[in-house]
């Protein structure tokens, strides 16, 4: 009688294992959302569409800036100032911060921080810009700010 309820018991509970491995990979963690929305933003730079990697941006960021200015200060950065035509990027690990401010007269938020490496050729030779994003969630999206904390 024992043996007959070890095979319902391995069923289920590679049954449970499975609906757990579904869910996790229905939902992705918090990190891989950061990720995936730095991701997005670089892909969106990388194929010069700055009116919708400016989307991306906070509020607070899109403040600094109207679409208009970013989308052709973006594009001058790396094409007319450093007469580059593409560039590549690396991401490194989300970092999270419990309180964190864009400037010093910004309220406080959580963040995560990611370091961008932006490789590129340009009339310069090669180049590596390193920039630190900064990934907050807002109303169910994620968004993006820069420190101006100099």
């Amino acid at each position: 009688m024992r043996n007959s309820k070890l095979p319902f018991i391995l069923v289920l509970l590679l049954f449970i294992a499975g609906i757990i491995t579904f869910i996790v990979l229905l939902f992705p963690s918090e990190k891989e959302q950061v990720i995936d929305a730095a991701e997005e933003f670089y892909k969106l730079e990388q194929q010069g569409e700055a009116s919708s990697s400016w989307d991306f941006l906070h509020p607070d960021l899109q403040k600094r800036f109207s679409k208009d200015q970013y989308i052709i200060g973006r594009s001058a950065l790396f094409k007319d100032h450093l007469q580059s035509e593409s560039f590549t990027y690396t991401l490194g690990a989300p970092n999270k911060i419990d309180s964190w401010q864009m400037t010093h007269d910004t309220t406080p938020i959580p963040v995560y921080e990611v370091e961008a490496r932006i490789g590129l050729d340009s009339a310069y030779g090669k180049m590596e810009l390193v920039q630190y994003l900064y990934v907050t969630e807002l109303d169910d999206e994620w968004k993006i700010l820069w420190d101006y904390n100099f």
